[in-house]
């Protein structure tokens, strides 16, 4: 009887290496279908944006919020002017408004102007309407005194000038503008209707402004 021995022995070795192979094979297969890494959603250095939410809204609290403040009226210079130059239309060549005052008129409940114009040694006091119109049945003249004709000769700004100035310094309505004399200088007073404003006086020289 011949020895099996080395032949089993082949055999066994044949086996295992026809496992080890389908191993082998077994690892290699699921290797190559072992799902690949996800990829990063952006690339290294490529700025990530994140879209706004469906329901987000715009926070636009502060735009055109009522903060509940009254609104401020302002007084347009242009009114007054409006008045002064007809005033000083109405008398003519060398005219010049020292003293207005803004009233009302009992008579007809219109609101007026009623301004002193100087011309030469005459000052002619003539009631203008807010619409620039003259009252001429009460016009009224008078001598123009000393004093007033220094302070005239003295101021080198106008009166609308300085209402201009006075608004810029405190917008509201004013009641009075007169040319006077104040601790020695020539200047336009400024009455304000509002009783809780100090009255101004706007220097008829260089403009500068002092509170009463």
């Amino acid at each position: 009887m011949m020895n099996s021995t080395p032949q089993r022995t082949a055999m066994v070795t044949f086996a295992s290496t026809v496992v080890l192979l389908g191993l082998v094979g077994c690892a290699g297969t699921a290797n190559d279908t072992q799902p690949a890494a996800e990829s990063p959603a952006t690339d290294a250095g490529v700025e990530q944006t994140t879209a706004p939410d469906a329901g987000a809204t715009t926070d636009d609290s502060n735009a055109g919020t009522d903060t509940g403040a009254p609104a401020q009226s302002t007084v347009d210079a242009s009114e007054y002017a409006a008045a002064i130059e007809a005033a000083e239309a109405f008398v003519g060549d060398g005219a010049f408004a020292f003293d207005l005052d803004r009233e009302d008129d009992d008579d007809d409940d219109d609101e007026i102007f009623n301004i002193d114009v100087a011309e030469g040694t005459t000052v002619h006091e003539i009631d203008i309407l807010t619409d620039g119109t003259a009252r001429l049945d009460e016009t009224e003249t008078r001598e123009l005194d000393s004093d007033d004709r220094r302070e005239i000769d003295t101021a080198e700004l106008t009166i609308i000038e300085a209402i201009e100035i006075a608004l810029g310094h405190h917008n509201g309505t004013i009641d009075e503008v007169e040319l006077e004399t104040e601790n020695g200088e020539v200047v336009w007073s400024i009455d304000y209707e509002d009783d809780d404003q100090r009255d101004i006086y706007v220097n008829a020289v260089t403009g500068e402004i002092t509170e009463d």
